[in-house]
C-alpha cells in the first residue's frame, strides 16, 4: 500500500546514508523472496544474480513493479536486467533516490579518512548511455565499491 511504501521512504531517509544501502538489500531481498515464494528465512546471497536464484523475465516484472510500489517511483523495464544482483540493485536505487548532497552529509568523518584526488563528477544519463559497456561497468564497480564503506 501507499502507506507502507511511505513509512518505508521515510525509515530509509532517517537513517544514516551508510546504512541505506543495507536497508535496500535487506528490502529487496524480501521482495525476492514474495516474488518467488519462499519463506522470509531463505537466504539469499546479495552478489549472487537475479536469474541465478530461479527468476525469470516474468518474476522480474513482479519484482520490479513490487519495487516501484513500496518505493513510490517508476523504475525502468530493465531494470532487474541493468542491475543483476540485489547488490547492485540496492546500489544503483541509493544514488537514484539520494542526491550525493544527501549521502555526503553523514560521509564527512569518512571522507576525512580518505580523500580523492580526482573530482566528484556527477553523470547524467546521456553521459552513461554514451559510455562502453566496460566503462559503464567499471563506474558502476567504483561506485559500488565507494558505497560499501
Amino acid at each position: 500500500s501507499s502507506t507502507q511504501a511511505l513509512e518505508f521512504l521515510q525509515g530509509l531517509q532517517q537513517v544514516p546514508s551508510h546504512e541505506r544501502h543495507e536497508r535496500l538489500l535487506s528490502h529487496i531481498r524480501d521482495q525476492v523472496s514474495k516474488v518467488l515464494g519462499w519463506s522470509s528465512s531463505h537466504t539469499i546471497d546479495p552478489h549472487q544474480g537475479f536469474f541465478d536464484i530461479g527468476m525469470d523475465s516474468l518474476t522480474s516484472v513482479e519484482l520490479r513493479n513490487r519495487l516501484q510500489t513500496s518505493l513510490g517511483r517508476s523504475l525502468s523495464s530493465t531494470l532487474i536486467f541493468d542491475y543483476p544482483t540485489i547488490d547492485a540493485l540496492a546500489g544503483y536505487l541509493v544514488s537514484e533516490m539520494f542526491t550525493e548532497e544527501e549521502q555526503e552529509e553523514d560521509t564527512d568523518s569518512a571522507e576525512t579518512t580518505q580523500k580523492d584526488d580526482h573530482p566528484t563528477q556527477t553523470l547524467t544519463s546521456v553521459d552513461v548511455e554514451q559510455l562502453s559497456e566496460e566503462d559503464a561497468e567499471a563506474l558502476l564497480l567504483k561506485k559500488l565499491e565507494s558505497i560499501s564503506v
